[in-house]
């Protein structure tokens, strides 16, 4: 079965803006009051992303099994062992820790997302069972209590229980219910238009960008567009909205954005190896006193290029690693089954 187009040109437009967040990151330290500004505007935009791409794993709903978790596990570790590598190329001391966190992605919490994807993905056909016992109206008041406690009162009150800022497990789970329950129950429910989604998402970006240049004020940086905010859960919301209206299928995207979860995990090994001399121009401009336009162009292009490199090295390593993933699949499915034989 073809996937639809239209989420997986969603996932890349996510992923680009996760990278774009990171691009900005790097010159918060510098910038002056107009540039807060723009990247309160940018992060207000962007920030949506993680969410949004939680969201459309819950829309779909997370398929647990061996040969998914192992790709996975096989993805992280070849990315993990590819920056190690380079680390001691570059003459970096690695300490026992580091090394034992190369091997061990999951536990190791190296990346936020993709940990509480994969504990999401370990524990999806629970998760399943759980929706599937619930009816609507106690799905409703399961969604609201987890959206009331990990998203109005931290942006209400700043304060968030979890001290993440949503950048955790526990706000990935409440998107993916989300996900769920608007795919079970909304889906079919053709009375939202376009023109109102996105009117809607533009008030959420004006609002969120005006409500945190007044958050600057009183030294709240990005409080109202974190990743737990309510306007950022309900810009994700109507991102999804808006390209589940559109139904196409192209083999080229849809092969290009096979595994694009990948850029997040190779982002800082690309950059380092073949943008090193690109960023340190863009930082010398900057503090240059260039033309800021012209930094955010280039950090526009970086990001694409980023992009590109790491599709090009995953689908790389799937031909090189797959064959092994599948022998290890294979091993581990026989070992069970001849324990499962000698138990009976």
């Amino acid at each position: 079965m073809n996937r639809n187009s239209s989420f997986e040109i969603l996932r890349l437009i996510c992923i680009f803006e996760i990278l774009m967040i990171h691009a900005l990151d790097s010159i918060i330290g510098m910038a002056s009051q107009q540039d807060m500004v723009v990247i309160n505007i940018l992060d207000s935009i962007c920030n949506m992303s993680s969410s949004c791409l939680m969201l459309i794993s819950g829309w779909f709903g997370i398929k647990s099994s061996l040969e998914h978790f192992i790709h996975i596990e096989g993805m992280l570790l070849f990315w993990n062992v590819f920056a190690l590598i380079s680390n001691i190329a570059s003459g970096t001391e690695i300490g026992r820790q580091a090394l034992l966190a190369c091997f061990l992605p999951l536990q190791a919490q190296k990346n936020w997302f993709i940990t509480g994807y994969i504990v999401i993905f370990i524990f999806a056909s629970y998760i399943e069972k759980m929706i599937e016992a619930l009816p609507k109206k106690e799905f409703q008041k399961l969604l609201c209590l987890l959206l009331l406690i990990f998203s109005v009162l931290p942006t209400l009150f700043y304060f968030d229980i979890t001290n993440t800022g949503g950048k955790g497990i526990a706000h990935l789970f409440v998107m993916y219910l989300l996900g769920r329950y608007m795919r079970k129950y909304i889906n079919h429910q053709r009375f939202y238009d376009t023109k109102i989604i996105i009117t809607v998402l533009g008030i959420i970006i004006v609002l969120t960008s005006v409500l945190n240049m007044g958050a600057e004020v009183i030294n709240m940086r990005f409080w109202f567009c974190r990743d737990c905010s309510v306007f950022m859960i309900l810009g994700a919301v109507c991102m999804l909205l808006l390209f589940s209206k559109f139904t196409f299928s192209n083999r080229l995207i849809n092969y290009g954005t096979k595994n694009i979860v990948s850029v997040i995990c190779g982002e800082r090994i690309v950059g380092r190896l073949f943008l090193k001399n690109w960023d340190r121009l863009m930082l010398n401009y900057f503090q240059e006193g260039g033309a800021r336009i012209g930094y955010y162009m280039a950090a526009i292009l970086r990001c694409v290029a980023v992009i590109l490199v790491c599709i090009v090295i995953e689908k790389l390593r799937t031909v090189l690693f797959k064959p092994s993933e599948d022998l290890v699949i294979i091993l581990i499915k026989r070992f069970s089954t001849k324990k499962h034989i000698k138990k009976r």
